[in-house]
Formats: structure tokens, sequence, C-alpha cells
């Protein structure tokens, strides 16, 4: 390991510390992981065949990439936290820079990874190169920090994204992509990505120096999600005693996301109406897309008063019950990412 490596890797030992004691397991690892990959030592590998797709890919990955995604629908029947992650494409002169923010719900925990999308002159491939800011980073001017971050990103460690049917997929090379782990000693990152439509998969394994696998591997399942605007409507008599018959208690206009959260509803005097909305997307049946699933979440009592099944086509989603009801309609982005 270089001299600049080893004395970045010693300022580090106290932070990753104290992340191994303030984050759960999942996170812990991808900061791990992710920082300590500046650590690499060994020489690239050959260079890979020509990819004739390669500027295609560069293309697609920078369109797809960024947007709001959460891996609700892998966790959402299991106690593990839902991770959120915010990915954005930074405003620089170059190349495609983008930002990840990650968060674990309730916890809070969280952390920002750099990955610059960069089409190798001889492979004609698109690669995605990252590594993690530190937290006393992220105030400081945009050019200072990239400046700073790809000093620690390593060629050995770089994810070479190929095409596979209507998927983008890549990884690192084991071989290359290697450190000095304070606990482990010499170890190897696999990190996996997968992109196509809606949704990216993120796989991260650590490797002893014989290959075999941390039992504490990371695996996102993640959905980019969609913006949604509406109305709801409460009959008052179904929900008040004193409520009049006949009379709907209308809400204020509100937006809220397909990422499993609840929405509370407020009325035209900004007064809590007791109910939420809760739309996620999910599997029904294995081998179908996700359906919308829209639910009434009743505050008090944490309980889903009703719910219902919308095609994922649906650009519109209407709740109708006889004491209850909501119309949501998509939202576009006014000016697409180029």
């Amino acid at each position: 390991m270089s001299t600049r490596n080893r004395s970045y890797l010693q300022a580090m030992t106290p932070l990753l510390n104290k992340i191994k004691i303030t984050c759960s397991g999942r996170l812990a690892l991808f900061f791990l992981t992710a920082v300590l990959s500046s650590c690499a030592s060994l020489p690239e590998a050959g260079s890979s065949p020509v990819d004739d797709r390669g500027e295609l890919n560069f293309q697609t990955i920078r369109d797809l990439l960024p947007g709001a995604y959460s891996n609700f629908a892998q966790n959402h029947d299991q106690d593990s936290p839902v991770t959120d992650i915010n990915i954005r494409q930074l405003k620089t002169g170059g190349e495609p820079v983008f930002l990840f923010a990650s968060e674990l719900r309730g916890p809070g925990s969280t952390s920002h990874d750099i990955y610059w999308l960069k089409l190798n002159a001889r492979s004609n491939q698109a690669e995605l190169h990252f590594t993690r800011l530190r937290e006393d980073e992220l105030s400081l001017p945009m050019q200072e920090v990239l400046s700073i971050a790809w000093q620690r990103v390593v060629p050995g460690c770089v994810i070479r994204m190929s095409s596979a049917g209507d998927q983008i997929n890549g990884q690192t090379d084991p071989r290359t992509c290697r450190f000095g782990h304070p606990l482990q000693g010499e170890t190897s990152l696999m990190r996996r990505l997968s992109i196509g439509g809606d949704t990216l998969s993120i796989k991260t394994e650590l490797q002893d120096k014989v290959g075999v696998p941390s039992p504490d591997d990371a695996y996102l399942e993640l959905q980019k999600h969609r913006d949604f605007q509406g109305w709801a409507g409460i009959r008052e008599e179904a929900v008040q005693l004193q409520g009049e018959p006949g009379k709907w208690q209308l809400s204020q206009v509100f937006n809220t996301r397909d990422d499993g959260r609840v929405s509370y509803l407020y009325d035209q005097q900004m007064q809590p109406m007791g109910f939420g909305l809760q739309l996620a997307r999910l599997p029904r049946f294995d081998g179908e897309p996700p359906y919308y699933l829209l639910s009434v979440v009743n505050l008090k009592s944490g309980q889903i008063q009703a719910y219902q099944w919308l095609p994922p086509a649906t650009e519109r989603l209407d709740l109708n019950l006889d004491w209850f009801q909501t119309s949501l309609e998509l939202m576009v982005p006014e000016n697409p990412q180029p």
C-alpha cells in the first residue's frame, strides 16, 4: 500500500470505528467498502473487449440514473429499515458526475457517494468510478469536493458497464479492487450495479484474500419513484359523531410519492384530518410487474382502513368509497434531465 493510502487509512480509522458503532450493519458495510476502495494496490487488469454500444450505454446511464429511489418493495414485509437514495447529476463542465445521497428511514443515518461516469477511450465501454465523501467535506465548494474525492478513486476499483437485454450491468474486478482492511487484512471489493428502466440494484460484497465472501454483504433492490399531486375528501358523518349528513371535508392539494411513506391529510384550514394516504408499487404475484397499492391510513390507530390495487401504467389514481374519495395525478417533470 502506498504511503498516501496508508496515511489516509490511518486518518479514517477513528471515523470508521464510529460508523461501526452507530450505524446498522448494512450502512456500515456500504461506508466501509466505498471508503477503503481508495486503498487498492494492484494495477488495472487488461483492456476489455470493445463494446460497440458503449456510447449508447453511456447516454442511457446518464439519462436513467438521476431520481429518487428506495427499496421499500424489497423490505415492506420485513423488519429491515428502508433505504432511500436520491441521485442527482452535479453541474460540472466535463463528464457526468453523480451524487448518491443514502439514508436509512428511522435511524436517519446518511451517507454520500460520488460516481463519475466515463467512456473508456480504449474499449469504448461506459465505466463508473466511485468513492465516499466524508461528512466534513459536504460543506466545501463543489469543485474542491470533486478534486478531493477524485484523488481517492483508484483505477482498479472501476465498474465496467455493458448491455444485457433491457438492462445495463457492471461490476468491479475483485482481482484489482483490493485494499488492506483494518480488521480482515487483505480484502477485495465486489460491487455490482444493474440499471434498467425505473430499477436500480446495488450489491456490495467483501472477500478475503482467498475469495471467501463476507457474511455481511449488502444487496439493495431499488425502485425509482414517481411523484403525484392530488386531493382527498372525507364525509363528515362517517368520521365525526357531530358531522353534518352529506357534507364532505376537502383536503388541501398535496404531493405524494409512490415510496411507501404516509402523506398526512390537512383540511382547507390546515387542520389535521386524522387520515393519511400511503402509495407504493408492489408485486401482487411472482412474474408480474409491480402494481400501485393505494391505502387509506387511520393515523390515530395506525391501521389501514381501505386500499385498492391499480395497474402500473395508470397515470391517474382514483379511490371512491362512500365515506372517502381521492384522486392523484402523475406529475411529469417540466425539464427532464438532459
